[in-house]
């Protein structure tokens, strides 16, 4: 069949769009340590890691969001008068985050730099941009030598990895290029089925 429209599910005439979708299922999440035991429940992980076009990365505990809610949803996030949040992934902790923008620019932290929020926020700046900049490209990555792969303005492929473009939390990042910038990235592609073992390669 074709399934359920998601507006059936959620409320979208506040002007709310999907940017993204994750599952409950702890097969298809980030294996995580054992907290401490004087950990607050609110800053459990698995997490959730957004960053907004403006540069802005929030984490929050996807435990907040676990029980159903009301159509209207549940906020993670407030962001600033134009901005908007392009990716939330879910993340253990132990990763980093992997960011190219519109132009030229490649930073990659660790997520760990990143406050947990107990409530929706407006989080912090991970990456200082330029005027007019903004960011094009995100994703978690567990390995120093994978992370955003995008094409630059010339045809060039750059893999934003932390081993090559490693830095600090709200840095600009490195320059990659001193004319045009990067034109193209897809965020890749999740194979679910694979992941809950009822699929094949």
């Amino acid at each position: 069949g074709y399934g359920d429209p998601i507006q059936k599910r959620f409320r979208f005439s506040d002007g709310e769009r999907v940017v993204g979708v994750s599952t409950s299922d702890s097969r298809g999440r980030p294996a995580v340590p054992e907290p401490e035991p004087d950990a607050e429940p609110s800053e459990a992980a698995p997490h959730g890691v957004a960053l907004t076009r403006f540069g802005r990365i929030i984490r929050f505990s996807l435990s907040s969001h676990a029980e159903v809610s009301q159509r209207s949803g549940r906020r993670y996030a407030r962001v600033a008068k134009g901005d908007r949040v392009l990716r939330v992934l879910p993340s253990a902790g132990h990763e980093h985050a992997s960011i190219a923008t519109r132009g030229g620019n490649a930073l990659a932290f660790p997520v760990a730099e990143v406050g947990i929020l107990k409530g929706a926020g407006k989080g912090v700046t991970g990456i200082k941009l330029k005027p007019g900049d903004e960011v094009l490209a995100y994703d978690l990555v567990g390995e120093l030598s994978a992370g955003v792969e995008v094409t630059t303005t010339r045809g060039r492929e750059v893999v934003v990895s932390p081993k090559r473009y490693g830095g600090s939390r709200a840095g600009r990042g490195q320059a990659v290029m001193k004319r045009g910038g990067f034109q193209d990235w897809a965020p890749p592609l999740e194979r679910l089925d694979l992941i809950f073992g009822q699929g094949e390669e």
